[in-house]
């Protein structure tokens, strides 16, 4: 049995300093990003701009719209091939490069394109270009990126012009929005580990804690939702901090469920936390219905409203089910009411 316990304690003291080795090596190899202005908020020139076909509007310090900060890059009411661009060099053939970012669009033509381009060169001579997948249509913030790997960088290239593309057709509206732009040296993308959030409720607050994400942070993006579920549109979210916490005052009564990214100092994102829903303790029960059908046609209900739960809450609403059965009443019920805080018969006084 000691033996046991031994070959156990021994295999968990290895997965704690394999997971402190990788966290360490994380944080000790993170990526510099090679763009100057990346989340485009300096105005400083980082940026340039061609259009090969058609027409824009094209902004390098935009305030409409942004993920991070106040501003971002955007190409507006482009008719044609447009580029946000900016020269990266010197780089290495024999090495491996992520490119990535954030891209909205809104307001545009169904057919529209959106992409990153890679387009190598060996000094001033153009070689060959490296297009992502092209996002179409209209979207909210959206994480995309590219690898470009020995092969598929040109042998003699010994400089990159990084772009943000769009693609649109002639009579074209809207804006597509760029943020959080990374470039560097890196074998593969390394997202932030996810992080694991528990919440707490009391009295309409919520409070959302999780342990720190290792590896130089941008911050901790909450995501609110009304189902279980929920999917995570990344532009609407509930707050942003660079703690290990989140508190939420003032809930209307009606459950609200939360996920937590996290996003590091190159705007590369983890994958969404758990996740958990605000109130977690159960209103107590109805102990006694008094049944009343002396009327003709009429059944009349009544039961004493229920002391307050541990949180403090009392019900906020009340359902009531009608069956032909005595057992397994809810899953047999042919019928059922709900009675709100909105109908004159819901009363909170216990």
């Amino acid at each position: 049995m000691t033996r046991l316990n031994y070959s156990k304690a021994c295999r968990v003291l290895v997965l704690i300093l394999l997971f402190f080795i990788q966290t360490q090596v994380y944080a000790s190899n993170f990526p510099e990003n090679l763009l100057r202005d990346p989340s485009f908020e300096l105005n400083v020139g980082a940026w340039g701009q061609w259009t090969y076909s058609g027409s824009a509007s094209v902004s390098h310090f935009d305030g409409t719209s942004s993920l991070f900060e106040t501003h971002s890059g955007s190409i507006r009411n482009a008719t044609g091939n447009v580029i946000i661009n900016q020269g990266v060099g010197p780089i290495s053939p024999s090495e491996k490069y992520i490119f990535s970012g954030w891209v909205k669009s809104t307001g545009v033509t169904p057919t529209t394109k959106v992409a990153l381009r890679l387009i190598w060169y060996q000094d001033q001579q153009h070689l060959s270009t490296t297009e992502s997948f092209n996002l179409v249509g209209n979207f909210d913030w959206t994480f995309i990126y590219m690898e470009a790997i020995p092969g598929v960088i040109p042998a003699n290239a010994n400089r990159v012009l990084v772009a943000c593309a769009v693609v649109g057709e002639p009579g074209n509206r809207g804006t597509v929005f760029f943020d959080g732009m990374f470039f560097g040296r890196t074998g593969s993308l390394v997202r932030p580990q996810a992080p694991q959030i528990q919440s707490s409720y009391s009295h309409g607050t919520v409070e959302l804690t999780w342990e720190a994400v290792s590896g130089p942070l941008y911050g901790y993006y909450v995501y609110e939702g009304e189902t279980p579920n929920f999917k995570i549109s990344y532009g609407q979210y509930a707050g942003v901090t660079t703690e290990q916490k989140f508190i939420r005052s003032g809930l209307e009564r009606r459950p609200v469920y939360y996920k937590v990214v996290a996003i590091d100092q190159n705007y590369i994102p983890s994958h969404p936390s758990n996740e958990v829903k605000d109130d977690t303790n159960p209103p107590l029960p109805v102990s006694v219905i008094d049944i009343d059908d002396t009327n003709e046609g009429v059944v009349v209900l009544r039961w004493q409203v229920p002391e307050a739960a541990q949180d403090g809450d009392l019900p906020a609403k009340y359902n009531i089910y009608r069956s032909l059965y005595e057992e397994n009443v809810k899953e047999t019920a042919d019928e059922r009411l709900q009675i709100t805080e909105t109908d004159e018969e819901f009363s909170i006084e216990p």
